[in-house]
């Protein structure tokens, strides 16, 4: 059988672009074609990620050992919303209240993460490893790249932990987080940055997701340790979302799941507009422009065939022990 040729857009992985997938093919479809340049989240103002976008900013800043003072002025010249309703006051998601998360958050960096220090980058200066950029190229044409919040290293045994800043106005529980595609993928990232910057590399790595409850007004940390065995099957899955998307291709057809049209408390943003021919609403697939992201963002560049070969060399390590 002949694969039909994939469009670049629709090669361009990340998390949130796996949950769209997941979720509905035919969103992820349309998303990736109609969009006029790379982003992962819905343009229009939203207040839950303007809010947890300013408060992971301010706790990034804060972990750089940027004074508080200085740290609030930039979070205010970030806030992009100009109009605080009623539902942000009832949810304390105002821009006053992700003041206070971050006031918050330099306790909770004492009590709670004082054992670990940020990760400084070696280069012509030293870069802290905050919204620290990777990029693995899949093959194909395929790629994942992703954003790590903060590395951090462990000041008692030297290992590697990653920070993942959660916001929520409800409840936090730790089946939000243990099983998370993300953490695992910047586990796998985490060994292979390790072995590059010549660190000792671990059976397992922590990821450290502090969420941030925003009615309860306080932090909560749920640490996640990610071992060998995690980390290949996570390999794995990416590889089975990518023979999906040629699978969907060769078909003609990303289906629409429409469970899926009612999100996060508002309607997709195409629907009523999805069931249309993709002729209409796409037009010609070949001249649709090229998403581009600026690529010195990705710090570490990495062939999944690396990561691969990594992982198994674990798994020899560990049966022949």
């Amino acid at each position: 059988m002949v694969l039909r040729e994939l469009h670049p857009n629709l090669k361009l992985l990340s998390h949130n672009s796996q949950l769209t997938l997941h979720g509905c093919p035919r969103k992820f479809y349309l998303y990736r074609m109609l969009k006029k340049q790379l982003a992962e989240g819905i343009e229009r103002g939203d207040i839950h990620t303007d809010f947890g976008g300013i408060v992971g900013y301010g706790c990034q800043q804060l972990l750089t050992g940027s004074p508080r003072q200085k740290t609030m002025v930039e979070m205010l010249s970030k806030w992009r919303l100009e109009l605080e309703e009623d539902t942000e006051k009832r949810q304390k998601k105002t821009f006053f209240h992700a003041l206070h998360a971050v006031e918050k958050f330099e306790n909770f960096l004492l009590e709670r993460l004082g054992n670990y220090e940020l990760v400084m980058l070696d280069g012509e200066i030293e870069e802290p490893a905050v919204e620290l950029g990777f990029e693995i190229d899949c093959g194909g044409g395929f790629s994942y790249r992703g954003l790590l919040d903060a590395l951090l290293v462990n000041k008692s045994n030297g290992n590697f932990a990653v920070w993942e800043g959660k916001t929520t106005s409800g409840r936090a529980d730790e089946a939000m987080y243990r099983n998370s595609n993300q953490g695992l993928s910047y586990s796998v990232v985490v060994d292979a940055i390790a072995k590059r910057l010549g660190q000792p590399t671990g059976a397992s790595y922590e990821v450290l997701y502090g969420v941030y409850k925003s009615v309860a007004e306080e932090w909560e940390l749920f640490p996640v340790k990610k071992n060998y065995v995690d980390r290949a099957m996570w390999i794995k899955s990416l590889l089975l979302d990518i023979e999906r998307i040629q699978q969907y291709a060769d078909a003609e057809l990303f289906p629409m799941h429409g469970e899926h049209c009612y999100n996060y408390f508002r309607q997709c943003e195409y629907f009523g507009v999805c069931n249309m021919s993709d002729t209409y609403l796409v037009g010609d697939s070949e001249k649709v422009e090229q998403l581009k992201e600026d690529d010195g963002k990705y710090f570490f560049k990495f062939t999944l065939d690396e990561l691969v070969a990594a992982q198994l060399e674990k798994m020899e390590l560990e049966l022949n022990l």
